[in-house]
């Protein structure tokens, strides 16, 4: 291979991470195919990770290592102390920081060590977020960029911004459900900065959760420019990230701000539904979809939001929003159910007319109705107040639920179903701390509830604190000698759920053993030697990660990812040949 053949190669690489990997080699090398077989065996280089699959509901993470970075315990410019690396993509990473002249916390966005010569970017990116006023949208305090020579702590340059306290959408949505209002404000709160941006000449084209900051007022704000461009600018290659393009970005043709408002409407699908509008998260499937047109499931959403979700994910971008001011507004309307808005509309009137002859009366309750939703009314006993929390749980007005079980909790403060169907409220709205305190009450006056056990298991676990979590699932164990299977597949779940923590901060030891224990509970999982096998792999021990990899080729000979992994192991122990054979044999299943 030539010097500039290599030279291209870095360059499709370099590409090939600031779009995630995503697009297949063959349309990377669309001018030199004769690269394409090469090119794709690097992508995959960069790609060992073990994704899991999870069928409860606790957070999810993939295995793979941080990577190295010059920065650690660094000071840039002799003023930002760099503690923390809070996101990593495929250009750049953001460190969370501490600015030791103004004595405040910071975000600094640095290149990864690869890009570290990509300065026009970030200069760029600076210019676009420094003509953006607006309180949705993170500011930018500071930038340094040398064209010449790198910064003397190794540098080449960097970007200070605010630090937002309360991390990312993405992240929120890892923590469990959003309530619909709750998402329909988010997303409300974006659009009206994206109209901003779009007044002011910019198209945003990576609208995504990792991308949507939450601040400690509970506020949605908009990050990340390095993509932008000015809405009058030439179409380009389909940068940004697959599962949030619109069809138009992806094609490569015109974008406007009806772009990003797609891209808004597939963020507002996952948060209501917790699933993209699309049926494959494969990316030659996903790409077929995405050109075809969205599709809404059959989801139990409201008419209105249903309403607004199929309108901004319009396959033609004249049927979508004109704005997303437009957008903006119809979110705010949508998110208050109809039923309500003629209630508060009574209620005003009511109210007025109540004033004018010198009187007030809570107008609502004596007309007996809000939201089409029956009013709490006083239980007599335990058990009208059990069954009033009840229809109300099924119907998922949690809310009303909680009431009812307060009541219930009232009359009997040693009721250990209501303090635990209380706290099955509380979970299900997304309060997983609160749930804890109900939970604990519940098993203190029924300690040998294995369900409610298990509730707590979760509960912890969605906080991420795996240690209780793990221990409430070895106790459930217990509490259930004849019938302990679906309860030993939670506590494999936890085990592994714990070494995705362990392996995120690079404890590989850690990890490997927690998978081991996973192991003991699920001993048929192929997925648990797919993932000691990334640990073990990470701890160069690349003979035990080969052969946990060839258990899972075993269980699951048709899964194209344990094939490609093992091929890595056999190139590290120098088994060039077993390599290519596992490569093969990992296209054919799909796995490139």
């Amino acid at each position: 291979m030539t010097e500039k053949d290599e030279e291209l190669l870095a360059d499709l690489l370099l590409r090939s991470e600031e779009i995630g990997h995503d697009t297949p080699a063959s349309e990377l090398c669309r001018d030199r195919p004769d690269l394409t077989n090469e090119l794709a065996r690097r992508i995959n280089a960069l790609k060992v990770t073990s994704w899991l699959d999870n069928p409860i509901e606790v957070p999810n993470i993939p295995f793979e290592p941080k990577t190295s970075t010059p920065y650690e315990a660094r000071i840039l410019a002799g003023r930002y102390r760099l503690d923390d690396l809070i996101a990593e993509g495929g250009t750049a990473q953001v460190w969370k920081g501490y600015d030791l002249e103004l004595q405040r916390v910071i975000a600094v966005k640095v290149p990864k060590p690869s890009r570290l010569g990509s300065v026009a970017g970030f200069i760029a990116e600076a210019r676009r977020v420094a003509r953006l006023k607006h309180p949705g949208i993170v500011p930018i305090f500071d930038t340094r960029g040398c064209a010449v020579q790198p910064d003397r702590e190794g540098a080449a340059c960097f970007l200070v911004s605010e630090y937002v306290e309360g991390g990312s959408l993405a992240d929120l949505i890892a923590k469990g459900p959003i309530l619909p209002a709750d998402a329909a404000r988010f997303m409300a709160e974006v659009a009206e900065a994206l109209h901003y941006a779009h007044r002011q000449g910019f198209v945003h084209r990576d609208i995504k959760p990792a991308n949507i900051l939450i601040d400690h007022h509970g506020r949605a704000l908009l990050t990340d420019f390095g993509i932008a461009v000015a809405a009058d600018e030439a179409p380009g290659p389909s940068i940004g990230t697959l599962r949030y393009m619109s069809p138009e970005q992806l094609e490569g043709k015109d974008v406007d701000a009806r772009s990003d408002i797609y891209s808004l409407g597939v963020v507002l699908h996952e948060l209501l539904t917790g699933k993209l509008p699309y049926s494959s998260a494969e990316p030659n499937v996903l790409r077929q979809e995405i050109v075809t047109g969205a599709k809404i499931g059959p989801v139990g959403l409201s008419a209105e939001l249903r309403h607004i979700c199929s309108k901004a994910l319009e396959r033609d971008p004249a049927g979508r929003y004109s704005s997303s001011a437009q957008f903006a507004a119809e979110l705010r309307r949508g998110s208050v159910p109809q039923s309500r808005r003629w209630a508060l509309a009574r209620a005003i009137v009511a109210v007025l007319l109540l004033v004018g002859v010198g009187r007030m009366i809570w107008w609502t309750r004596n007309n007996g109705h809000v939201d089409d939703k029956p009013l709490i009314k006083k239980a007599v006993t335990v058990e009208e107040a059990l069954a009033q929390g009840t229809k109300n749980f099924d119907l998922k007005y949690y809310d009303r639920a909680i009431e009812n079980y307060t009541q219930a909790i009232e009359l009997d403060p040693n009721n250990a179903e209501a303090f635990a169907k209380r706290g099955a409220c509380k979970f299900n709205s997304g309060q997983f701390k609160e749930s804890l305190a109900d939970f604990t009450r519940a098993i203190e006056l029924d300690p040998k509830n294995a369900e409610v056990c298990t509730h707590r298991a979760l509960a912890y676990a969605s906080l991420r604190q795996f240690d209780p979590a793990i221990a409430d699932g070895e106790q459930t164990l217990k509490l259930t000698p004849g019938d302990p299977e679906p309860y030993k597949d939670l506590l494999a779940r936890l085990y592994s759920n714990r070494a995705a923590d362990h392996a995120t901060a690079n404890r590989f030891t850690e990890a490997a053993e927690d998978v081991t224990q996973a192991m003991k509970h699920a001993p048929k999982a192929a997925i648990f030697y797919h993932q000691r096998g990334s640990c073990y792999f990470n701890l160069k021990e690349y003979a035990k990660a080969e052969a946990d990899w060839s258990v899972a080729i075993e269980r699951e000979p048709t899964k194209g990812a344990h094939y490609l992994h093992r091929g890595y192991c056999w190139q590290a122990l120098g088994q060039d040949q077993k390599a290519a054979a596992d490569f093969e044999m990992a296209k054919k299943l799909g796995e490139k």
